[in-house]
């Protein structure tokens, strides 16, 4: 998802978000803007939250989007060297 707001705001939504929920709950949160805009953000309000879990679904957050940004530079490359089209 591409937020047309300034990067500084998705920050101080997260915030405002954990703000309003219990600490004892709070397990956890990430909040990633990537160059292009791309939002990626989760708070984990879990008393019972497992730390492993935490950072296995953030660092499969990661993997899918850089895997995402990698097929669209080859896909580009791929036009621009072969002027053929893209991957589907």
């Amino acid at each position: 998802m591409t937020d047309k707001s300034s990067p500084a705001d998705n920050f101080i939504a997260m915030a405002e978000r954990i703000r309003r929920n219990d600490p004892k709950e709070f397990q956890g949160a990430f909040l990633i803007v990537s160059p292009d805009g791309t939002v990626q953000s989760h708070a984990f309000f879990d008393p019972e939250g497992d730390e492993m879990a935490f950072w296995s679904f953030v660092s499969s957050v990661v993997q899918v989007a850089s895997t995402e940004a990698q097929t669209k530079m080859e896909d580009k490359i791929r036009m621009m060297g072969m002027g053929g089209m893209p991957r589907r």
